[in-house]
């Protein structure tokens, strides 16, 4: 796979959106709780209830998080 190439994902919402919409998307799909500009920045964090999420959309922070040390690291 290339650099040009895009996985499938769902729709990217504008702007914010309501508690209740964020947990209507995310009881469908996850990735569906961010909106587009999180997929612009390195890195995004969103509090999900009492958990607080990152969305890294840098190819070395996943690789550390997921290779280097993935013990660390909760999933």
């Amino acid at each position: 796979m290339g650099e040009g190439y895009q996985p499938p994902y769902p729709p990217r919402h504008i702007g914010r959106l309501s508690i209740w919409q964020l947990y209507l998307r995310g009881r469908r799909n996850m990735l569906s709780v961010f909106n587009q500009n999180t997929y612009a920045t390195a890195m995004t964090r969103i509090k999900i209830g009492r958990r607080l999420t990152f969305f890294f959309n840098m190819p070395e922070a996943i690789q550390q998080v997921l290779q280097a040390q993935p013990r660390i690291f909760e999933r």
